[in-house]
């Protein structure tokens, strides 16, 4: 691509040229003062001197009802939901992909020299004008990047994805499609960690069969299981208890920080017998052979058939505690401790495996009811990063219903190697099927904190 600097609309087909159209820009004139936004981010406001040489009345004017009319739009799009074309500042050189920042509320657009207005003056003068806008603080790739894959596990599946940025990227969308023999999915968990030291030992799912029993537990053979085996609770004792424990050193290949992180912990677990049941399961967290574990809210579950299901017990630190320079040396000594009691009915609980869902950057989606004939849900970000929301397709496609959607800091992390590693969970509207199966295809753009030419 040429080399430009431009006002475009997100899908260029309205733009307004600074360099070889009648106003051009002056260079070295644009200055990058902070403006906090309303939400807390950091705008910048840019300021750009533009020099028209043309008759006035043919030219000059109509150019500059053409740059107030697209600065116009810029800012109608935040405020007016049905305008779908959103208006970026756009800057290219030979040899460079095109960047783009989005141009936020507030314009001011004022004549410096009044040349060539003045009928008695020779036509064609100089005429200057000084644009003062708000613009997003970060620079993006005008094209999109994508990461893909199918067939992934229901049960922790994962998915790498790069960020050739210099700051977390934009994910415009990620879809997910039911690839499963048959059911309908509910409930979508997404989490996506920085790389840190890499992925190669980092281990997404956790078998409970491969932990320590505790009260009134054994391991026990389980079809439906993940791992074919299962943590089975006969509650002998049914009032609050410790039923298993598993530490790092159960799961990890070896002893390095690749484990590393924040997470959300996804229990799977189901009753022995389809009669009602309520349990209550508690998380707590610490080093094996030390005191002080952390303890996470006790959580409560009914259940009345015999599918395994997922609960959500806390946000975790992985491993405990704030020191950075022992994260290697503590990892293989984390436990996790899995408590529980039995509030009513004769059941056995099963304890299959727990996920380790990134939380940093993660994403949750309810009520997406997508089943297996292509149909799929798809979570939008907007360009402001505001704006969100998520929708049900089947096959047509054609909109089903809007999804429920809860994102927390949605965006692919740089990390200290550049990228992230995506986990998923998918459950459907009554049960977890070990041999259920995502298809994922995420579309995102690279951001610069400043531009890269």
């Amino acid at each position: 691509m040429a080399t430009l600097i431009r006002i475009a609309n997100k899908s260029q087909t309205d733009t307004y040229d600074l360099i070889s159209g009648t106003y051009k820009l002056v260079d070295g004139t644009n200055v990058w003062p902070l403006q906090t936004a309303s939400n807390g981010r950091k705008n910048i406001k840019e300021q750009l001197l533009l020099v028209g040489d043309a008759d006035p009345s043919t030219v000059l004017i109509p150019s500059t009802t053409d740059l107030e009319k697209i600065l116009w739009k810029a800012e109608q799009w935040h405020s007016d939901p049905f305008l779908d074309e959103s208006y970026w500042l756009e800057w290219n050189v030979d040899g460079e992909s095109a960047k783009r920042a989005l141009i936020m509320p507030e314009w001011a657009l004022s004549r410096v020299i009044k040349h060539g207005i003045n009928p008695l003056m020779n036509q064609g003068e100089l005429n200057v004008q000084r644009l003062i806008f708000n613009r997003h603080p970060l620079n993006e790739s005008v094209a999109a990047s994508s990461a893909s894959n199918t067939g992934l596990s229901s049960i922790g599946g994962n998915l790498t994805i790069t960020n050739d940025g210099t700051w977390p990227s934009r994910i415009a969308s990620i879809t997910f499609e039911n690839n499963s023999s048959a059911g309908t999915y509910k409930k979508i968990w997404a989490g996506i960690r920085p790389i840190y030291e890499g992925v190669s030992s980092f281990e997404e799912v956790w078998e409970s069969e491969d932990g320590t029993i505790g009260t009134d537990t054994t391991v026990t053979a389980d079809t439906p299981a993940s791992g074919g085996s299962t943590m089975k609770c006969t509650f002998a004792t049914a009032t609050l208890a410790e039923r298993y424990t598993i530490r790092a050193s159960d799961v990890l290949l070896s002893g390095d920080a690749l484990q590393k992180g924040k997470y959300l912990i996804l229990l799977r677990y189901r009753s022995s017998v389809s009669s009602s049941a309520t349990y209550g399961i508690q998380l707590k967290l610490g080093y094996d052979g030390g005191a002080n574990f952390e303890e996470k809210d006790e959580i409560f579950v009914t259940t009345a058939d015999t599918n395994y299901h997922f609960v959500e017990l806390g946000t975790v630190s992985f491993p405990p505690g704030d020191e950075r320079n022992r994260v290697a040396t503590d990892m293989l000594l984390a436990q996790f401790k899995f408590w529980a009691e039995r509030l009513d009915g004769t059941a056995n609980l099963y304890f299959d495996c727990h996920i380790m869902m990134p939380a940093t950057h993660s994403l949750f989606l309810d009520d997406c009811d997508i089943d297996n004939t292509g149909e799929a849900v798809i979570h939008y970000t907007a360009e402001d990063d505001d704006q969100t929301q998520a929708i049900s397709f089947d096959s047509g496609p054609s909109i089903k219903r809007q999804a429920q959607a809860s994102p927390n800091n949605w965006s692919i992390p740089i990390g200290e190697t550049t990228g992230g590693h995506l986990v998923i969970c998918a459950e459907r509207d009554d049960s977890s099927i070990k041999a259920d199966t995502v298809d994922v295809t995420v579309s995102y753009h690279n951001r610069w904190l400043s531009y890269r030419g």
